[in-house]
């Protein structure tokens, strides 16, 4: 290991057989790990399961949905969509330190991301799938904290979830509308 300073290695460098030194710079190592920390600190802070939620394309061309799973309420689901094509369905995980986001069998790349914009999932094999924001789901408004009619909510997101609700009558009041693009999936819609 060297310090960086010419003809100066770390005590570190003997470790391991007399034959095989390894080189490396202290301070490239310190920058990575700082690197690390900064990222991680960055995914918890930026990355929540509530800014997950909506609709996504990605980069192979699919409708991602990511909703929260109707049978476990507090857990997320990505239905990547591409007729006629039968659904894709796969878990979407927080690391239990509330690090890293995990999507089937990728993991989300706090660097060439930015939440409700982009997201950048990097496979083991380095190839990566891009999903960029479309839409917002009922479910998504209504954990933003939007008051929607009870009747608009999707069944798992006003009983699991505890949304609020107000009476269809509220949104009647002649006051302009501002309007958001929404995605609804078929099979809550009817």
């Amino acid at each position: 290991l060297s310090t960086g300073l010419p003809g100066k290695l770390s005590p570190l460098a003997s470790l391991g057989q007399k034959s095989k030194v390894l080189s490396v710079s202290l301070d490239q190592l310190t920058d990575e790990l700082r690197a690390q920390a900064r990222d991680k600190a960055m995914l918890r802070s930026a990355v929540t399961a509530v800014s997950l939620l909506g609709c996504w394309m990605d980069s192979a061309g699919n409708t991602v949905l990511v909703e929260s799973d109707a049978s476990a309420p507090k857990q997320l689901t990505a239905k990547l969509m591409k007729p006629p094509r039968k659904d894709i369905n796969l878990s979407l995980w927080q690391t239990t330190d509330g690090g890293a986001w995990h999507c089937g069998d990728a993991v989300l790349d706090p660097r060439a991301s930015s939440p409700e914009q982009r997201l950048s999932w990097v496979f083991r094999d380095g190839s990566v799938s891009t999903w960029t924001w479309k839409a917002f789901t009922l479910e998504a408004l209504s954990m933003r904290g939007l008051l929607l009619p009870e009747d608009t909510l999707p069944h798992a997101a006003s009983a699991a979830l505890g949304a609020p609700a107000v009476p269809s009558s509220h949104f009647d009041d002649g006051a302009p509308q501002e309007w958001v693009p929404v995605c609804v999936s078929l099979h809550e819609a009817f």
